[in-house]
């Protein structure tokens, strides 16, 4: 990382930080960003939604700086970045039926059929978000991966807690840029809590 990364990662990210167990969860509508990549995408739905309070939960160093610098830039106030495993902070630290949405933009798709057991959209993971959204909440995830986005579809569908519904509009993400520049397909998944 650059001197304007490190910097960012020492003075700024304290002031949006979210420590998962030791800060108060934030009160009124918070959604969920799974995996937010360099932040862009998150910062522009924060900025347009003000009255909501976005949690963003990535471990990515460099996209955690990054982020921080947006917010700071743009003075976005009401996003706090927890930097964390997205599986630990949903079993442990997320109050039941307390988010309005997950969003879940590109995950790794680990494309290898050997390696689809990690894939975080999983029966597991759909438990976990069910447990967090309120009823009503949606959960919204998207891939540039065929088979994935198949895969998705089938076990989001499969699953009691989720009623499939239109996704709602969203910025275009870094990765998703990529995706469409190597000719991938984007797929939009979007279940309602039931």
């Amino acid at each position: 990382m650059g001197e304007q990364k490190r910097r960012a990662l020492a003075e700024l990210l304290p002031r949006y930080l979210w420590v998962a167990g030791a800060d108060a969860w934030p009160a009124g509508d918070v959604v969920m960003e799974i995996g937010f990549g360099m932040g862009d995408a998150t910062a522009q739905m924060a900025a347009a939604s003000p009255r909501r309070t976005w949690i963003a939960v990535d471990i990515h160093t460099p996209g955690i700086a990054h982020l921080s610098r947006v917010l700071d830039t743009e003075g976005i106030g009401n996003v706090r970045i927890c930097v964390d495993d997205a599986l630990d902070v949903l079993t442990s630290h997320v109050p039941q039926s307390s988010l309005v949405a997950i969003h879940v933009f590109f995950p790794d798709p680990w494309p290898k059929a050997r390696h689809h057991i990690r894939r975080l959209v999983q029966q597991p993971f759909l438990d976990l978000a069910a447990n967090a959204l309120a009823p009503g909440g949606v959960l919204h995830v998207a891939t540039d991966w065929d088979d994935y986005a198949q895969h998705m579809q089938e076990v989001i569908g499969a699953h009691p807690a989720f009623r499939g519904t239109d996704p709602p509009p969203r910025p275009v993400t870094k990765y998703e840029r990529t995706g469409l520049a190597a000719g991938r397909s984007i797929t939009d998944i979007a279940a309602e809590r039931q």
